[in-house]
């Protein structure tokens, strides 16, 4: 009987065994002279030099800036595809006040559902969320604002985000933010 089972159980156990997976999917190959070369997309990889800090603060600020933009990735992509979808929404739309009413509703839904979420963000996640979101959108804090609601809104905004050391104008600019270019790259492969 004890041989019954171990044999069942052995046998069981190996058909999860197998060298390879022979159910992925393979786009395509080529045979040439005999032999067969198959051919298959990979997602891209970037690959950085191990990076060196001279000092133990300039890493450990390094590590604080990557938990920062953890926190704040996920909302700055949410952004980036809300605006978007706003966008082809309101082309869709023809009479400013059907846009003014679908702007008014989708506010009230996008407060509902994250500004709980983001009265939790402290001031440095406050600021790298902003040039995220410009990062993605292309457009400034401001101009969105002004965009979606109102000039007196967007300035409203600006002096509010001044008090707090935020500048909603201010453009994002790739080549001034290396560290976070690259945290955000290494962020956006994990998602590919």
């Amino acid at each position: 009987m004890k041989q019954f089972a171990t044999l069942l159980i052995l046998s069981i156990a190996s058909l999860s065994l197998w060298a390879q997976d022979s159910t992925g999917y393979m786009p395509g190959r080529i045979t040439t002279d005999g032999d067969t070369m198959y051919i298959a997309s990979i997602k891209p990889v970037t690959i950085v030099d191990k990076r060196k800090f001279a000092t133990v603060k300039e890493y450990s600020d390094f590590r604080k800036l990557q938990r920062n933009i953890a926190v704040v990735y996920p909302y700055a992509k949410m952004a980036k595809e809300i605006y978007a979808g706003m966008q082809d929404d309101m082309n869709n739309l023809d009479k400013r006040k059907q846009k003014k009413k679908y702007r008014k509703d989708r506010e009230e839904e996008l407060r509902a559902e994250f500004e709980e979420k983001l009265k939790d963000l402290n001031t440095t996640q406050g600021k790298l969320l902003i040039m995220l979101v410009n990062r993605y959108t292309g457009d400034n804090c401001y101009g969105l604002i002004k965009e979606l609601k109102s000039g007196v809104a967007a300035f409203t905004w600006n002096l509010v985000g001044k008090r707090w050391g935020y500048d909603l104008k201010a453009p994002y600019i790739a080549t001034d933010n290396p560290d976070i270019e690259l945290i955000v790259k290494a962020l956006e492969e994990q998602d590919y």
